[in-house]
C-alpha cells in the first residue's frame, strides 16, 4: 500500500527538523555555555555572601583594569594566608574559567546560544501548529505552510551559525520514527485518501 502523502511529508520535510531542534540543547558548545552561565551566577551569589575563595571573586568582577589589578593584589594577599589546597584550587578554577571565557568570547557562543534557544522555542510552537493541522481531513495546505516556515527558520539560523548542521541532525532515525508513528496513530484516521497517492 502506498505511503499516504501526509505521512511522507511529515517524515521527509517536517519532523526531521523538529527532532533536530530538540538536539540543539545537547550540543557541547551550548552545554558549555549553560554551565558557564550557571557557574557565574553561583559565584556571584557566593561572593555576595562572602563565602567564595578570594581569587574566585575576580570571576565576577566587572571593574576596569585598575580595579581588577587592585582586586588581584587583595586576592593574592588573602591567598597567602589561606591553606595551600585552597590556593591551588582557586588558581586551577581561575585558569579553567579564563579558558572557558576565551572560547565563549572568541566563538561568539553567547549569541549563538540565545539564537539556538529561540529556534527551539519557535520549533515547539510549529509543533503545536502541526498537531492542529493534522486533525483536519486535508492537512496538506497547512503542512506546506509549516514546511516553508521551517525552511526559512533553519536557513536563518544556519546563517547565524546557531544551527550546526547543513540540514537535519545526524542519527535521528529512531526518535523520528517514534514521533511519526505517534502522530499517525493519533490522526491518520482523519485524513482523506487523495485521488493520486503519488502526489504530495
Amino acid at each position: 500500500m502506498p505511503t499516504h502523502p501526509v505521512k511522507r511529508k511529515l517524515e521527509q520535510a517536517i519532523l526531521p527538523y523538529m527532532v533536530s531542534a530538540e538536539k540543539l540543547k545537547l550540543r557541547p558548545v551550548y552545554v558549555t555555555y549553560g554551565v558557564y552561565n550557571y557557574a557565574h551566577e553561583l559565584l556571584v551569589g557566593l561572593v555576595g555572601l562572602g563565602v567564595a575563595p578570594p581569587l574566585l571573586s575576580l570571576f565576577t568582577s566587572e571593574a576596569g583594569a585598575t580595579g581588577n589589578q587592585g582586586a588581584v593584589t587583595t586576592a593574592l594577599d588573602t591567598l597567602k594566608k589561606a591553606p595551600p589546597w585552597l590556593a591551588v584550587a582557586s588558581v586551577i578554577a581561575l585558569v579553567i574559567w579564563l579558558l572557558l571565557k576565551l572560547v565563549i568570547n572568541r566563538e561568539n557562543v553567547a549569541k549563538r546560544a540565545v539564537l539556538a534557544r529561540s529556534c527551539r522555542k519557535e520549533m515547539r510552537q510549529l509543533s503545536l501548529n502541526l498537531r492542529d493541522e493534522l486533525q483536519k481531513d486535508n492537512p496538506m495546505p497547512g503542512l506546506q505552510e509549516i514546511q516553508e516556515t521551517i525552511s526559512e527558520l533553519v536557513h536563518r539560523h544556519i546563517q547565524e551559525e546557531s544551527w550546526p548542521w547543513d540540514g537535519p541532525a545526524e542519527n535521528i532515525g529512531r526518535p523520528l520514527q517514534a514521533r511519526l508513528e505517534t502522530l499517525c496513530h493519533q490522526f491518520e484516521q482523519n485524513w482523506q485518501a487523495p485521488p493520486d497517492m503519488d502526489q504530495i
